[in-house]
């Protein structure tokens, strides 16, 4: 399926195959554990999920939300694959267009002290 690479140390970004397996994305990002958040409506971005706990030698992108006109510190590679409501990996949706210009690359020390930040604030409790 369709699916889009983000690499931060080579400031990369490419539209790949990947099966959606788990395994495969382990693979294909060289991590161990995953984390995902929801980019679009139908477009799920997985992460390192231990991404801001590993500082040395870290890259970072900044990935700006339409929906909530936020931006966000991510750590590491990405990869984009799609999702349906009921939790099925799909192709993306969303095109390496419209990721190049929701993303921005950071600098090591900027990503750091951001990622620091991050770690170091309270968790944010949300009420509904």
């Amino acid at each position: 399926m369709k699916a889009i690479y983000i690499d931060p140390t080579t400031r990369t970004i490419k539209e790949i195959e990947c099966n959606g397996d788990i395994h495969e994305m382990y693979r294909i990002m060289q991590v161990d554990l995953v984390t995902v958040v929801h980019v679009t409506a139908k477009d799920d971005l997985w992460l390192d999920d231990e991404g801001l706990l590993k500082t040395e030698d870290q890259d970072y992108f900044l990935w700006s939300d339409e929906r909530s006109e936020g931006l966000f510190v991510f750590a590491g590679k990405g990869l984009i694959l799609g999702s349906t409501p009921q939790g099925e990996t799909t192709d993306c949706k969303i095109g390496v267009e419209d990721v190049e210009h929701r993303l921005c690359w950071m600098d090591r020390e900027s990503g750091r002290a951001e990622a620091e930040r991050m770690l170091s604030a309270p968790p944010e409790i949300l009420f509904f």
